[in-house]
């Protein structure tokens, strides 16, 4: 039995939605993948190393995000591979879809967020309040607001 914990590596912590007791050989193949390559870097970087607490706050909303876009790929999977009926697969398929699409935007827009975050600080140092450093690099996200912008 594969529990959270052995996925964590030295100072790194998985999300609190990923509990230490969860037998991870339950959980789908992709999603397990989905953990230990996509979410616990993310979560590292844009929660764990953020500066402050808003760019913490906009981080664990992205890293959210994606958790929820992970299970609904394997959603989707399962739909396409289960459905009993054409008519079945299109109504429901058609819900997930517009499920995930809506959760993608939403990424988007937390990541564009963030990445103005970080701009602002480069320019004008850190908000009232906060001592963040300026020379921080912005988050994974910069090419995914740029497109949402452009």
């Amino acid at each position: 039995m594969t529990h959270a914990s052995n996925l964590q590596d030295g100072d790194s912590h998985l999300p609190h939605w990923i509990r230490d007791d969860v037998d991870f050989e339950r959980f789908p193949a992709e999603l397990r993948a989905a953990i230990v390559e996509v979410i616990v870097p993310a979560y590292r970087q844009l929660v764990e190393q953020a500066r402050e607490g808003l760019e913490k706050s906009a981080g664990l909303t992205i890293v959210w995000l994606m958790w929820l876009e992970m299970v609904d790929h394997i959603q989707l999977t399962h739909n396409f591979t289960t459905a009993r009926t054409v008519t079945q697969v299109s109504e429901e398929r058609e819900q997930l879809i517009n499920r995930h699409l809506r959760l993608v935007g939403s990424k988007v827009k937390a990541s564009a967020f963030l990445v103005r975050l970080h701009e602002f600080e480069q320019k004008h140092g850190s908000m009232p309040g906060c001592s963040g450093s300026v020379g921080a690099s912005p988050g994974p996200a910069t090419d995914e607001a740029e497109e949402v912008e452009g």
